[in-house]
């Protein structure tokens, strides 16, 4: 078995403090959750007493369906950032061929 080196070294955090943090995020982000959650059944009350129960199913379908595209959205730019890194790397790649075409021989 390999020793358990005992010195510290500076660029590392302690697993404690690793483990905390993360807990701090955990418990932040389960906070902002909640409030969000609040606010969401507070908006959907007050929609509900003044919309009708058509209005309300049609309002819920284009959140939902905002929701989706918001998402297709970003798949989509993040397909389009790659596909741009592709094509500046095979430019690259390009012009090394070019500029030195003997050396494949």
């Amino acid at each position: 078995m390999w020793p358990i080196s005992t010195v510290d070294c500076p660029t590392q955090k302690p697993a404690t403090v690793n483990r905390d943090e993360l807990l701090e995020k955990f418990s932040d982000a389960s906070s902002l959750k909640s409030d969000i959650d609040r606010r969401g059944r507070a908006i959907s009350d007050q929609l509900a007493s003044g919309l009708t129960a058509d209005e309300l199913d049609d309002y819920r379908r284009l959140m939902a369906a905002k929701t989706r595209l918001r998402l297709q959205r970003q798949e989509t730019d993040d397909w389009m950032r790659l596909a741009d890194q592709l094509l500046s790397q095979l430019s690259v790649d390009g012009d090394d061929r070019v500029q030195d075409p003997i050396s494949h021989c």
